[in-house]
């Protein structure tokens, strides 16, 4: 009541309640820490030897400089190469990379892998039947002939053509995102009997030299 009695006496133009600018809600907030206390973790990032018995300290400082680290991702964009110079055990600890994942998804990290059959390759389908560019119609109809391994690697190629370039527009070299970049990072499925066929070729060459 009391706020009304004061809302009468104002002017008109004093009544015009202005809308203040808010964050945007997509990105989390992360908690402002002290400054001194990542240094320290870092140097135990980059000092510590990767080993059984490192194991343990290595992934407290790696959870100790979670929100410094995503920060420093979302407010600097750097390219992988300067996050594994800066974080070098993600390259010798590969776990480590599913435990920050795992963070970063708040659990939910077996999410793809549990609806990529089922529910995102027919969506992929769906949306890559509309692409009028040659190479993903090629691709869409290499993957009708292809089951298991060979269709998951075929849709994951689909998938990385469709997806748009990334916010700040760079890729691992620093440069701008390209498809073929991203498609460099995953691995070529090869059926067995083309392996053993080069292997043959490769042996026969060796015995004549």
């Amino acid at each position: 009541m009391r706020l009304r009695n004061i809302r009468r006496k104002l002017q008109q133009s004093q009544r015009i309640y202005n809308l203040k600018q808010r964050l945007p809600t997509d990105q989390p907030s992360l908690p402002i820490t002290d400054e001194t206390v990542p240094t320290e973790w870092l140097t135990l990032i980059k000092r510590m030897r990767p080993s059984p018995e490192n194991s343990s300290s290595i992934k407290t400082a790696i959870d100790q400089t979670f929100s410094y680290r995503r920060r420093w991702i979302m407010t600097k964009s750097p390219t992988v190469g300067q996050i594994f110079k800066e974080y070098p055990r993600f390259l010798d600890m590969p776990a480590l990379v599913d435990i920050e994942f795992s963070k970063m998804t708040d659990g939910k990290e077996d999410m793809f892998i549990k609806k990529w059959e089922g529910t995102i390759i027919p969506k992929l389908k769906e949306i890559a039947s509309f692409e009028k560019k040659m190479y993903i119609r090629h691709l869409l109809e290499k993957a009708d002939n292809q089951q298991d391994d060979e269709l998951c690697y075929t849709m994951l190629r689909i998938l990385v053509h469709l997806l748009p370039p990334t916010a700040s527009g760079r890729s691992v070299a620093g440069s701008k995102c390209c498809v073929n970049s991203a498609i460099s990072y995953l691995l070529e499925l090869v059926p067995v009997c083309i392996v053993l066929d080069f292997y043959k070729v490769a042996m026969s060459h060796a015995t004549t030299l």
